[in-house]
């Protein structure tokens, strides 16, 4: 970096090459800078619930790893199976749960970067609050352009103890979208929140043969979690909340034998439409 620095060549510094704002593109005449073999889990405080990684590993692997301490990260990019946590904090990416568990902003506590002079430096600390200016959500989103990340430490959840997916069906998309704000309105907040239209609805069932009801103008489907007392309670509240928002209809997930929205770390699941689930007989309003 310092080389690169006194003769003014540009740096491309480079994940998984799975974002979408071109960060990782290389420009002519300068270096690309692969950071794909720093991929190394280098601790795990599992009393603090932290995980300090390289920028090489990657999302899904972090929640892999922990599962066997009932510890997971919660940001959860669709493409999480295969970006890196470095590209993770310099798009601050998110996923389904970022209603619920935020972005990777909030989720991250300390990084080391290289800054483009070729310096060391530690930003943040594996404690609740670090002292002077707030560096840290200055770095998540900057896109390459503030330093090459080159270690991250990263909050960890316990895994909650149940996830309930409930869907609901709307013959209107603005129903839909009024629904959403109900729920909010409600004093819940979804683990997880998708919305579905008719031609969103009808490619997942060619694809995944899902159940989805193809005639519904859009679907919604939440995913609830936390104590097994605390999901039924919201699942009975959602339901309410659904019946007097316009659904048409609404199902329950049977079990969790399934995927859900929620990340099923050994199997490796995406999203809930990426599986098969069953449902209970069709409750109609």
């Amino acid at each position: 970096m310092r080389l690169c620095h006194q003769h003014k060549v540009s740096v491309v510094v480079r994940g998984a090459g799975t974002g979408l704002s071109g960060g990782a593109l290389p420009v002519e005449d300068g270096v690309l800078l692969s950071l794909a073999k720093f991929n190394q889990i280098l601790d795990v405080d599992v009393a603090n619930t932290q995980a300090t990684v390289q920028p090489g590993v990657r999302n899904l692997a972090i929640s892999q790893e922990e599962a066997q301490h009932n510890l997971y990260y919660a940001p959860d990019p669709s493409s999480q199976i295969a970006c890196t946590i470095g590209g993770n904090v310099a798009e601050n990416s998110g996923g389904v749960h970022c209603l619920k568990y935020g972005l990777t902003v909030n989720n991250v506590l300390q990084v080391k970067i290289i800054t483009a002079e070729g310096d060391l430096l530690v930003i943040g600390g594996e404690t609740l609050d670090s002292p002077g200016y707030d560096l840290l959500a200055l770095m998540n989103g900057s896109e390459g352009m503030l330093g090459v990340i080159v270690e991250v430490t990263v909050k960890l959840l316990p895994c909650p103890e149940r996830a309930q997916v409930i869907l609901a069906a709307f013959d209107e998309v603005g129903l839909a979208g009024e629904a959403v704000g109900a729920i909010i309105s409600a004093g819940i907040i979804p683990a997880g929140l998708e919305m579905m239209d008719k031609l969103a609805i009808q490619a997942a069932e060619d694809f995944a043969h899902a159940g989805y009801p193809r005639d519904a103008a859009a679907i919604l489907l939440f995913e609830l979690d936390g104590s097994n007392a605390e999901v039924s309670e919201q699942v009975m509240r959602v339901r309410e909340v659904l019946k007097h928002s316009g659904a048409t209809e609404v199902r329950t997930a049977k079990d969790e034998a399934v995927p859900t929205l929620h990340r099923c770390a050994e199997l490796g699941a995406m999203h809930v439409h990426h599986g098969q689930l069953a449902y209970p007989e069709l409750e109609r309003f």
